[in-house]
């Protein structure tokens, strides 16, 4: 198994119990980033995958044909209408 990151970025790690593999980006509940990916051959340990990418930050993964893509959900902040009469 190969991990490979994105960029340089620091993620808080998160809890590998909690982390939910997706089989497709349509899926996915919140605005995400991709952080990096792990590439495997042959039979994966899920157990090992999700401690590695939660060591990295992920809160969960995508399925992508070998790979498992580590995503990072983004919060959104709501901007308010500097115009808008309280």
């Amino acid at each position: 198994m190969t991990l490979i990151i994105f960029n340089d970025s620091y993620f808080e790690p998160t809890n590998h119990l909690n982390l939910k593999i997706y089989s497709s980006r349509i899926e996915l509940p919140h605005k995400y980033i991709e952080i990096g990916t792990m590439k495997y051959e042959g039979q994966i340990n899920l157990d090992e995958l999700k401690k590695r990418s939660a060591s990295r930050g992920a809160d969960g993964l995508i399925l992508d044909g070998n790979n498992y893509i580590l995503i990072k959900f983004i919060e959104i902040k709501e901007q308010n209408d500097a115009h808008e009469i309280i």
